[in-house]
């Protein structure tokens, strides 16, 4: 009797059809979806028996039919619930239909601190680690907001590219090319968070997608909270903490893999699995605003500059998408908002300024009743009409002083030069109440802040670059042999204050790590011994700290092993060679 298998990856990120007009998935908290996987078993000749397994929702399902001669439940090695479905002797074509029903709810997070499991450290063929994925993840913070900001980064620097559906490429190739599909966004994310020391899992399954108007096989994250729990991030569609209820789950795993598998014994014949697309519905669902929107702000002139303030308010951690749309007038618009749009992670209540330019080229005899409002990616606005009057006055002229560049983690000042009643403010750091602020920026980037004092306003951008900390020297052996190996690393700290860093040295698959502190300006050693065999092996090295600097190389090692045959051979030739270098000169 022989055997013979087809293993099917589940394509993510492709279409399934779906009867319904276009929603914000978003505002979805509930749902009810109608699940139908179908196919048929092809025969050619007459086989023994056959296996099926389906993948199926993990959590919600209300009613489960199947039309197959026998079948189970079973669970995969990472504990996902799959459907086996199993046949005895055939040899005509078997039809196969499951019908599921599942209901799902959307998932709140509160912040929470991030747990340890290195299991979900480790990289694999999609998920890769370099240098550049290392830079994009400083400062390597095991919080739950920076978990936010890599995943907002991420959404940020690909593009959703529908023609890699299917391709599931590597963390450095979509590093390096910025485009994907959610597998790519997923690989990205999972490879930062992993280098930030997060740990972090796959979920894959379904979701709406806003792009194609339909719902489409998916695939998101899930990292580690401290008392156990899994906290989920969609880089995708931007979700953090909060995940909207059109995601159903049906795999848990280290990568996106997910694969059905068919089996069958034969005596000769062979069959052929034909798997129809899934079919889901959703037959119904319920929404709300997961966040509330209040906006504050006055009455201003022609010319001057202006501000809202909304408070936002959720009932989960989440990314708020903002922006802000004003009037216009035939002229064009009345105000002029410096950031229309914001994104920034919220647990509870966040404070945002959006500050604008009111128009001067308003009639001076005209009072004009402008509504601005605030709009969030969930659906939830709040309005408020400002009276703007078309007389231009004399305004403050408010300035911030202070330095235009900085390293990352250096304590800096900007001081408010404004009269007693201002707004002086950063997207990150909130409003200051105090004229001279003190603060420290610990990743690079371009922090834009604002001053605003009676119909004047100044703008400050400080530019954040990363501090070179150290210089790493690698040594080792030139002839080395089979035994005790000692690599040794020289770091030099090059930054202007004591550092304290963690030295890693890999060889092969053994590896070693050790604390060290060096003062600014000195030098240190460290020395790592590893009992090592015969043949070429790779050297990894890395020195973190508020960076992380690595060096990879090969150290080839001698084997001690008796000399063979093909050693008597090349004695043998090195002497005639040397022979004759003795005759002919």
């Amino acid at each position: 009797m022989m055997k013979a298998a087809l293993l099917i990856a589940l394509l993510l990120c492709l279409p399934f059809s779906l009867a319904e007009e276009s929603i914000n998935p978003k505002r979805i908290t509930e749902a009810t979806f109608h699940i139908i996987k179908s196919g048929t078993i092809k025969m050619n000749g007459g086989i023994a028996s056959a296996n099926l397994t389906v993948s199926i929702p993990q959590k919600g399902i209300e009613s489960l039919k199947v039309d197959a001669e026998n079948w189970r439940l079973i669970n995969d090695s990472n504990g996902n619930r799959l459907l086996l479905l199993e046949w005895g002797s055939r040899s005509a074509d078997v039809p196969y239909k499951v019908e599921i029903t599942v209901k799902n709810n959307a998932i709140y997070t509160s912040m929470k601190k991030l747990g340890s499991n290195d299991a979900y450290l480790k990289g694999n063929a999609q998920i890769t680690f370099n240098d550049k994925m290392r830079d994009a993840a400083f400062p390597y913070e095991r919080t739950l907001t920076r978990a936010s900001q890599l995943a907002m980064f991420v959404h940020d620097y690909l593009t959703y590219d529908l023609s890699l559906a299917g391709e599931l490429k590597p963390s450095d190739w979509v590093m390096d090319n910025r485009r994907g599909v959610c597998v790519e966004f997923a690989n990205l994310l999972s490879s930062l968070l992993k280098i930030s020391g997060i740990p972090t899992r796959y979920v894959i399954g379904y979701a709406y997608s806003s792009i194609e108007n339909k719902l489409v096989g998916h695939t998101w994250v899930e990292i580690l909270a401290e008392d156990g729990t899994w906290i989920p991030i969609d880089p995708t569609w931007n979700q953090v903490g909060y995940l909207d209820a059109t995601h159903v789950v049906t795999a848990y795993q280290q990568d996106a893999n997910q694969s059905e598998t068919f089996t069958y014994s034969t005596y000769g014949g062979k069959a052929e699995w034909v798997r129809n697309d899934d079919v889901l519905d959703l037959a119904d669902y319920s929404e709300s605003d997961v966040s509330h929107i209040r906006i504050e702000t006055k009455d201003f002139n022609a010319g001057e500059k202006g501000y809202i303030k909304a408070n936002i308010t959720t009932g989960t951690c989440m990314i708020a998408e903002l922006r802000m749309n004003a009037c216009a007038s035939e002229g064009g618009q009345v105000l002029l908002p410096y950031e229309p749009s914001k994104k920034v992670f919220a647990c509870g209540s966040r404070e945002l300024y959006w500050f604008f330019n009111v128009s001067e080229s308003l009639k001076p005899t005209f009072v004009y009743s402008c509504p601005v409002t605030i709009y969030s990616q969930t659906g939830s606005s709040a309005q408020k009409t400002i009276s703007i009057s078309g007389e231009e006055k004399v305004y403050a002229t408010p300035s911030i002083s202070g330095p235009e560049t900085a390293a990352t983690g250096e304590k800096i000042y900007l001081v408010a030069d404004s009269e007693e009643d201002f707004i002086f403010y950063n997207d990150d750091l909130g409003a200051s109440t105090i004229k001279e602020w003190e603060f420290s920026f610990p990743r690079p980037g371009n922090n834009v802040f604002y001053l605003y004092s009676d119909g004047g306003l100044d703008i400050k951008t400080v530019k954040v670059s990363r501090e070179r900390e150290f210089i790493i020297n690698v040594r080792m052996p030139e002839n080395a042999s089979e035994g005790n190996v000692t690599i040794s690393i020289g770091v030099t700290n090059i930054a202007n204050s004591s550092r304290t860093a963690v030295v890693s040295v890999a060889l092969g698959s053994n590896s070693k790590k050790q604390d060290i502190t060096i003062n600014s300006g000195r030098n240190a050693q460290a020395n790592f011994t590893f009992a090592a065999t015969g043949g070429k092996h790779a050297v990894q090295v890395s020195v973190a700290s508020n960076g992380i600097y690595s060096y990879d190389g090969i150290l080839e090692i001698k084997s001690n092993a008796p000399e063979g045959n093909g050693n008597i051979i090349s004695a043998i030739l090195a002497f005639f060679e040397s022979l004759l270098k003795g005759i002919f000169g």
